[in-house]
């Protein structure tokens, strides 16, 4: 038995009150274009008196203590606003998933005063110089401006592993500039949108995930698939259903645009082979996360 005031089970666990989740299940997000929602909590006043029969417990407004009217109803009760933006947001359609974008870093939002620097996105900064007789990290503190105390002190370079960069350009903290290794195609320097690191890996699709039984099929990344021939006197689309053994009917090919594929091979659902198109570089097909659309790139 579930308590309503404290949310724990008789036995002593949480109770499941909400849970959503996009349909159709197992496909890629951009391919997802319903919801389901479960709730179990219940809109009701937690002052009211459980001997309260309803709907009394509703005709008084709480802030002014006067009965509720047509002209003056009662405001809903935080619980209520809840249940009504659940049950619009149930109704709305599904927004296609943000594609990763990197965001180049600045010199002052890395706290860096001197030298160059990477942005994060495989490009180079130039931080600026310091004024003579300082130097950059001279005072024994990488990326900023100083002068050897007396005693000197030396400027320790600070290396990409150490700074927690994979890829592209830096600098060492002492007016030198770091090579932080590339990334394997179609990976790109923050194309995961993490600045930095390697990142935006297309997830090739299957003809199974695409529901495609027979003829050509890209696989979202760039790549062409098989899907198989039908037994005659059977046809590929020959049932009037693209990707779809059968006969006795025409079958319509569909373009890209049909498709919402963006880049790479494609079946037209009849036997025949797409191009839908190459990426411009630095993206690549599939290379944001999304098959079939271009991404990945740095901005």
């Amino acid at each position: 038995m579930w308590n309503p005031n404290t949310g724990v089970t008789g036995t002593g666990g949480q109770a499941l009150l909400h849970y959503t989740f996009n349909t159709p299940v197992g496909v890629p997000d951009a391919q997802q274009c319903g919801k389901v929602l479960f709730s179990d909590f219940h809109v009701a006043n937690a002052s009211t008196s459980p001997s309260t029969a309803f709907p009394t417990e509703c005709m008084t407004n709480e802030t002014t203590g006067k009965a509720c009217t047509t002209a003056a109803p009662c405001p809903m009760t935080p619980q209520e606003k809840v249940l009504e933006y659940m049950l619009w947001d149930l109704a709305s359609c599904v927004p296609p998933p943000p594609k990763p974008v990197c965001t180049p870093l600045t010199c002052a939002g890395q706290s860096i005063q001197c030298g160059p620097a990477g942005d994060g996105c495989g490009n180079v900064l130039d931080c600026g110089t310091c004024t003579p007789p300082q130097t950059c990290g001279g005072g024994g503190v990488p990326g900023q401006c100083g002068t050897p105390p007396e005693g000197g002190v030396v400027c320790q370079p600070v290396s990409c592993q150490q700074q927690g960069i994979g890829c592209g350009p830096a600098g060492d903290g002492c007016g030198n500039a770091l090579n932080c290794g590339t990334c394997t195609p179609p990976q790109t320097c923050g194309g995961g949108g993490v600045p930095g690191q390697c990142g935006g890996q297309c997830v090739p699709l299957t003809c199974a995930q695409q529901n495609i039984h027979c003829g050509p099929a890209g696989d979202g990344c760039g790549n062409l698939l098989d899907c198989g021939a039908c037994v005659a006197p059977q046809t590929c689309g020959g049932g009037g259903v693209p990707g779809q053994c059968g006969g006795g009917v025409t079958c319509v090919p569909k373009t890209c645009s049909q498709l919402n594929i963006q880049c790479g091979p494609a079946g037209d659902g009849c036997g025949g082979l797409l191009d839908c198109g190459q990426c411009v570089s630095p993206q690549t097909c599939g290379g944001g996360g999304v098959p079939g659309q271009c991404g990945g790139g740095t901005r």
